[in-house]
């Protein structure tokens, strides 16, 4: 079955509307990945969504972009510009 064992996330149903007005059910499912997480020291392959697997990839410091640096604010004071 394709949902995510974190949130329960699993399709949704709607209608194809052709220019006719005919309805056509359909299925629309939500982007799982497998992903290895270490869960108490030892690895466990669960299927995620991505929204879920954001947040766990967040949670254990595996961010894409480490943006976590402080940006320095320029000000008079900062730069020491002589007066």
């Amino acid at each position: 079955m394709r949902a995510c064992e974190r949130c329960g996330k699993n399709f949704q149903t709607g209608n194809i509307v052709s220019h006719s007005n005919r309805k056509i059910k359909r299925k629309s499912f939500p982007n799982i990945h497998y992903a290895r997480i270490k869960i108490s020291s030892a690895h466990k392959r669960m299927r995620l969504c991505t929204k879920c697997l954001r947040i766990v990839k967040g949670a254990s410091g595996k961010k894409k972009d480490q943006k976590t640096k402080e940006k320095i604010i320029e000000t008079p004071q900062t730069l020491q510009i002589p007066a």
